[in-house]
């Protein structure tokens, strides 16, 4: 039927309906007035606040926003038309304050503890807060650019904020198993107590909290001990955004990285067509620095992009502007080979022909390569050394022209050492797997169970760790004149583990910990497929630990042959410490 003016038939009712509807719930229906604007924002920011502090008993209740319209509008105020009436006089009776809204003051101090933005490095993230149990959006939801991804480890984020930390303490000290759980009683204090000794943002939670409980209460708790269902809003909620799309929200940052490829920003792009040119023949670099700043167009630090070299199909070579160090020195090192290599075009050619190892000699690589695959990574090494540019990192012409000239002078005294040295390795390698073979046969012809079958296969998986398949691809000239040292370690322990078992299984107590320590972390990124990359400072560490465990194994089984500098358990200890404050151990 036709509508009509509800004011006309019951004038009081009408007027409270519209004061509910349209000034309390926001049903205005129309362009709102200057008072109502000023007054939802202000109830959206103290609503903001109560998000962020997981309170809901902040802001007043409705009926006393209905309360304070309804003392302040005449009585003849029932619709829009109305109340546009009224506002020609003025509105300065209608427009709120925190204190007509607020059940009692919020305390500052309490709000610093639920920052708008948390920091890392030197990178600056937008926190957005949302209360809503139960629902996918409560909790704590960091924003980051998709160019900002490479820059960020997620340990950073397993600390939540200052004003969640405690709580999430407490969950985690409750869910620990009660012969240890018993012994910090009771949980509040402790997580109190905790809290403060603990280095906020640094490494990861849950290895901080382990120490920290070490140190106060010598209880030792196994990283599998910590309880896994955490609630959804003491775990960092995600957004990968480009631009103003969000690319995907999950609470699980290794989910970031897939989604992220194929994803550019446009502040990114602008950087890439900037700098970005192919055609290169010669050095022609000048004013590209070793880092780019991505800023947006309020000149606001979005990310850096990573200039280096890519190889081009025709022999020369493109700047192309990388995302993360790691991906340059990866990609670049290759491209700066293909640079430098066409001032020795002749001479590499030959290189080729004369390097390489011939059929004849198969056994040496067996179970490394084929033979034009083990040929080809002989020569790639080679360069790569010869040429120094493993970091992917574009020298200045100075040094460019100076490696050039003193390349002329001695490149195959360098050549020469370095195929001997793999030559060297192969040798080695050949015999250790040769003798295990010996020790197996006699085993068995004089059928004395000496050592077993399974044993001897743990020894020749030992000898692929050294050199594992296509080794020279991921080995440098420092860690290849090391291989013989610690391939020979593993005969002498071979042969004083046949005429003393005993002995090898307490040196064997000594290792096998750090040995474990290190399996986790190949075991979680075999788990998550590698999906989060590791960055160069991350690398470093890992492969320190790795070469200090390689030392104390010669220290360990054959002292006779020295280590390159001192290790002990000590040491590989304080060094697997820093694995976990840098999150390695997570990955």
């Amino acid at each position: 039927g036709r509508r009509v003016n509800y004011g006309r038939i019951n004038q009081v009712e009408a007027r409270e309906i519209f004061i509910q509807s349209a000034l309390v719930e926001n049903k205005y229906g129309g362009r709102l007035p200057k008072f109502l604007k000023y007054n939802l924002k202000l109830i959206n920011s103290l609503e903001a606040v109560e998000d962020r502090l997981r309170r809901r008993d902040i802001i007043v209740d409705d009926y006393i926003i209905f309360d304070f319209y309804n003392k302040r509008l005449p009585a003849d105020v029932r619709d829009r038309n109305s109340l546009n009436r009224f506002l020609a006089k003025g509105d300065k009776l209608l427009w709120m304050t925190e204190a007509d809204l607020l059940k009692q003051p919020i305390v500052e101090e309490r709000l610093e503890d639920f920052p708008k933005s948390i920091s890392c490095r030197q990178l600056t993230f937008k926190l957005e807060y949302n209360f809503a149990p139960g629902s996918p959006e409560d909790g704590v939801t960091v924003i980051i650019p998709v160019d900002l991804l490479d820059h960020v480890r997620p340990d950073v984020f397993e600390w939540l904020v200052p004003g969640l930390l405690e709580e999430k303490i407490i969950f985690l000290l409750k869910g620990l198993p009660k012969s240890i759980r018993r012994q910090l009683i009771p949980i509040p204090r402790t997580a109190r107590e905790l809290k403060d000794d603990l280095i906020t943002r640094y490494g990861s939670l849950c290895r901080a909290l382990e120490s920290a409980i070490y140190d106060s209460y010598r209880l030792r708790i196994d990283p599998g001990q910590w309880p896994q269902d955490i609630p959804d809003h003491l775990k960092m909620r995600y957004c990968l955004r480009n631009g103003d799309k969000n690319v995907i929200v999950s609470r699980n940052f290794n989910d970031l990285s897939q989604a992220k490829t194929g994803q550019e920003s446009q502040n990114f792009k602008l950087l890439r067509k900037k700098w970005e040119k192919g055609g290169i023949t010669s050095w022609n670099f000048a004013g590209l620095e070793q880092t780019l700043a991505i800023k947006d167009k309020k000149g606001k630090l979005r990310g850096y992009g990573y200039p280096g070299l890519k190889k081009e199909d025709d022999g020369t070579v493109k700047i192309k502007i990388f995302t993360d160090q790691a991906q340059r020195q990866e990609k670049g090192s290759r491209g700066l080979v293909a640079l430098y290599s066409r001032y020795f075009s002749n001479r590499l050619k030959q290189l080729k022909k004369d390097f390489v190892i011939p059929h004849s000699n198969w056994p040496l690589y067996e179970g490394i390569a084929g033979h034009d695959e083990m040929n080809n990574d002989i020569y790639n090494f080679i360069l790569l050394e010869i040429f120094d540019c493993r970091d992917g990192i574009i020298p200045e012409k100075i040094q460019f022209e100076k490696k050039i000239s003193r390349l002329r002078e001695n490149m195959y005294n360098k050549i020469n050492l370095l195929y001997d040295t793999i030559i060297q390795v192969l040798q080695k390698r050949r015999e250790l797997l040769d003798y295990i073979n010996n020790v197996e046969e006699k085993v068995k012809k004089q059928q004395k169970f000496i050592i077993s079958p399974a044993e001897l296969a743990e020894y020749r998986r030992q000898v692929v760790t050294i050199v594992p398949g296509r080794f020279l691809q991921k080995q440098t000239w420092k860690k290849l004149k090391r291989l013989p040292v610690y391939l020979e370690a593993l005969r002498i322990r071979l042969e004083r583990r046949l005429i003393n078992p005993g002995k090898d299984a307490a040196k064997e107590s000594r290792i096998a910990p750090f040995i474990r320590q290190l399996k986790t972390i190949q075991t979680r990124r075999v788990k998550n497929g590698g999906q989060t990359a590791m960055t160069v400072e991350q690398r470093l560490i890992l492969a320190e630990y790795k070469e200090m465990l390689s030392e104390f194994y010669i220290s360990v089984f054959a002292p006779e042959l020295k280590t390159i500098f001192p290790v002990s358990e000590k040491k590989l200890s304080e060094k697997w410490r820093e694995i976990e404050l840098a999150g390695i151990n997570q990955f």
